[in-house]
């Protein structure tokens, strides 16, 4: 991997830099490849592959374990359900949610504010 770090260029660093930023602050959207290369002006499959030279991971992988570790965040210190955690991440069917929180926190929601709530 560290070679495949090094033959990347400052651009293709930089565009996974922002398309980054950008995910982490629309986590409450479902953002996908073609709206990243319009908003960056690049071709979907540039966007893909600088991304995963640069993070390591596929877009689609990064943004389900952020928006699963801020749910986490939520279910730990909130009071709202966990219906209405999902709903702000894009998910409107609880159980859809619950899959993908528990195949990034190894938990369903339910067991992890049980376990780790303030």
């Amino acid at each position: 991997m560290v070679t495949e770090r090094l033959c990347l260029n400052s651009r293709q660093e930089e565009l996974a830099e922002n398309v980054q930023a950008y995910l982490l602050a629309h986590l409450d959207r479902h953002v996908t490849i073609d709206q990243l290369s319009a908003q960056f002006h690049v071709s979907a499959t540039t966007v893909k592959s600088s991304f995963k030279a640069v993070c390591g991971t596929s877009i689609y992988a990064f943004t389900k374990q952020q928006k699963m570790y801020a749910a986490a965040e939520l279910l730990r210190t909130g009071d709202s359900t966990v219906l209405e955690i999902a709903g702000r991440f894009g998910y409107d069917n609880a159980s859809k949610f619950a899959g993908a929180f528990r195949s990034v926190m190894g938990v369903t929601p339910n067991e992890y504010r049980s376990k780790h709530r303030a």
